[in-house]
């Protein structure tokens, strides 16, 4: 029979498991982007590109700004930055770095919730203050917590984030 410990862990992965398979979808309808699945990212990126060529660079492909190939691409550097991000406060805050993150992320939540309501941007780039929390989120559950890769290029970007701060 499961320890305490281990069930809560499970229930644990399996709400965190639903929370991004729940933001993923309503990012995806809503803008066709993933907010926590950088390999769907990166295969968006390369469809778009590969079936509209070059017109995919240029305004008016997305949205009234920004083209979505670059749109793909800075959702995945964003997602990226949200890696880094934990990876430098586990280094230089070695204590309590997930106290810091947690309030992080309840702040880029609270920001895109706000910038959604309150300006005139885009809707979709809302998206980008999403995906640095996932990314924080990823790296806090696989580095401290259950320990489980979610994603073939999201787990090469949480490895390429820890290299490039490895001490």
């Amino acid at each position: 029979m499961a320890s305490v410990r281990t069930r809560i862990r499970f229930l644990f992965a399996f709400v965190l498991s639903f929370t991004t398979g729940w933001v993923d979808m309503v990012c995806y309808i809503r803008y066709s982007v993933f907010a926590t699945m950088m390999t769907g990212n990166l295969l968006m990126m390369c469809v778009t590109l590969g079936t509209s060529g070059f017109q995919a660079m240029k305004a008016n492909s997305g949205d009234d700004i920004m083209p979505d190939v670059p749109f793909y691409g800075i959702t995945i550097a964003m997602y990226f930055l949200g890696t880094v991000t934990y990876r430098l406060l586990e280094h230089f805050v070695p204590s309590r770095p997930t106290a810091i993150l947690a309030l992080l992320i309840f702040c880029l939540v609270f920001g895109e919730e706000v910038a959604l309501n309150a300006t005139d941007i885009p809707s979709r780039w809302c998206v980008w203050m999403l995906a640095p929390a996932f990314g924080i989120q990823n790296s806090v559950v696989t580095r401290k917590g259950i320990s489980v890769a979610t994603a073939f290029v999201t787990g090469h970007l949480h490895s390429i984030g820890y290299i490039c701060t490895n001490q």
